[in-house]
């Protein structure tokens, strides 16, 4: 698609996603149109579950529209992206389908929790069962249908910059699960690519329920 002149496919790639800029030259706007719609099959084609929208459409309002359409409910803590989450889904003003928390400190987790510092302690080492706790936990807190959990361990820093073991917990009537990845860069940027990992999870989550997997 690189090597097509006419159509032009151009990226914009930010921290989190990659916009596609189709334009297409002809004689008449009907033609052109046309032309930058079999480009857009062929890359839909390619991308497939990978595109979350089209125009000024975004991953959070979409998921937000979702929520709404299936009659769901969401609720969010987070314990490394700041808020980031939320605010991302305040901003779509369909507020009314999910709640959350901000949990960056070890104490306010472990008073979430509930949990004694012995029992809280012994989750140190098992970074999968601590974040599924995290998603059940703020699932029941708030009374809602779905709990996303992110949780972030600091790794050794590489050619100065930050690493960290990004974990997600979603958990559903289904059952809880689970993604994990390994991101670096500078501390903005691993915010913001965790948090729209987080909505990306649950994209992916709601697609399968619409169709019924």
């Amino acid at each position: 698609m690189r090597e097509s002149k006419n159509p032009a496919v151009g990226t914009l790639a930010s921290p989190g996603d990659v916009r596609i800029r189709i334009t297409a030259k002809a004689d008449h706007p009907e033609e052109a149109l046309s032309m930058i719609q079999r480009m857009e099959r062929e890359i839909r084609r390619r991308l497939g579950t990978l595109i979350y929208g089209v125009d000024d459409e975004t991953l959070q309002g979409n998921i937000a529209k979702e929520l709404d359409r299936l009659n769901l409910t969401l609720a969010v803590v987070e314990t490394f992206t700041g808020g980031t989450i939320l605010q991302k889904l305040t901003q779509t003003g369909n507020v009314s389908f999910f709640q959350g928390a901000v949990l960056p400190s070890k104490t306010a987790q472990r008073k979430f929790l509930e949990l004694g510092q012995a029992e809280f302690d012994s989750l140190s080492g098992d970074s999968k069962g601590y974040t599924d706790l995290l998603s059940r936990k703020v699932c029941t807190a708030f009374g809602t249908t779905l709990g996303l959990a992110q949780w972030a361990n600091p790794l050794e820093p590489s050619d100065k910059e930050h690493r960290i073991q990004a974990r997600y917990s979603l958990s559903t009537p289904g059952g809880v699960l689970n993604e994990d990845y390994l991101l670096g860069g500078e501390m903005s940027t691993l915010r913001e690519r965790a948090s729209i990992i987080a909505l990306d999870m649950l994209r992916k989550y709601l697609m399968n329920v619409e169709r019924g997997t």
